[in-house]
């Protein structure tokens, strides 16, 4: 690690793929293409209509450091995705003690948490009251 930059090296991480479910891995949209990630981009179709973006992401972690962290992104039928949905994702991405965490408004639920290190909540939880829409809370 650099530390006096606060960046690790390039992560050999490859986005969380599912382990169990019915899962298509299919074509990632051009329109996402263009995101610079750490590891790439990875889209999966469920059977039923989950659609999940797995990408590795820099993002600044709970020590300060630019660091990496999975990504996982959520949504079924072009709608906020349950409870009960983000539960069997979670499973299946291997992803059960990801911290969720939305910002802004939409159908999209989040799922992050640092590669290497154990799950921690973000520190925008603190700073912001959350924004209820249904099953998705949310933050500016």
């Amino acid at each position: 690690m650099d530390s006096a930059e606060g960046i690790e090296s390039v992560p050999t991480e490859t986005p969380k793929i599912p382990v169990t479910g019915s899962w298509t891995r299919t074509p990632t949209p051009q329109a996402f293409r263009a995101i610079p990630l750490g590891a790439g981009l990875a889209r999966f179709v469920s059977d039923d209509g989950v659609v999940v973006l797995s990408a590795v992401e820099w993002v600044e972690g709970h020590t300060g450091l630019i660091v990496p962290h999975y990504h996982v992104s959520v949504s079924h039928r072009n709608q906020v995705a349950s409870t009960d949905v983000m539960m069997a994702v979670r499973h299946d991405f291997q992803m059960e003690d990801a911290e969720e965490d939305n910002h802004g408004h939409g159908i999209v639920r989040h799922l992050w948490r640092e590669v290497h290190g154990d799950p921690k909540e973000c520190h925008c939880k603190n700073e912001a009251p959350p924004t209820v829409d249904g099953e998705r809370e949310w933050r500016p």
